[in-house]
């Protein structure tokens, strides 16, 4: 606390100093506001996560994890729906849609398993149509 005032002059020192004091502050809020600012800027947000992504190769896993999760989520909810405007049906397909994204995003080596398996089902479907090596030439002379 400041000492009792008894003059003019010491009043017109202490609302000096406390001016001073003020402007100080002022400048000291000013900065902190821009820097609170900058820092919340949606683009530095998001330059911030990836920085910080950058350096930690769990967080990339999860990151890419819940990525493709979300896709297929969204991508199974499009094939369930389509182009209706059934409003069950589309209630339906975002409950699979969240589902499909938490089960893949809760459980990332079921992602993997199911990729496989719609791979085999792929190279599966292909080796039916059109064998991948030509049959044999019978050498044997016989008919």
């Amino acid at each position: 606390m400041m000492n009792p005032i008894h003059t003019a002059a010491e009043l017109k020192a202490a609302i000096a100093a406390l001016e001073i004091q003020q402007a100080e502050d002022v400048n000291q809020l000013k900065s902190q506001l821009l820097h609170t600012y900058d820092y919340i800027q949606p683009i530095n947000l998001i330059k911030r996560t990836f920085r910080e992504a950058s350096g930690s190769r769990e967080l990339k896993n999860q990151m890419i994890t819940s990525s493709i999760g979300m896709a297929l989520g969204y991508l199974s909810k499009t094939l369930y729906v389509g182009k209706s405007s059934n409003p069950v049906k589309n209630m339906v397909g975002a409950a699979i849609m969240f589902g499909v994204s938490d089960a893949i995003s809760n459980n990332p080596k079921m992602m993997g398993t199911v990729g496989q398996g719609i791979l085999r089902w792929i190279v599966g479907s292909r080796k039916a149509e059109s064998p991948l090596l030509p049959e044999p030439a019978d050498t044997s002379g016989h008919v």
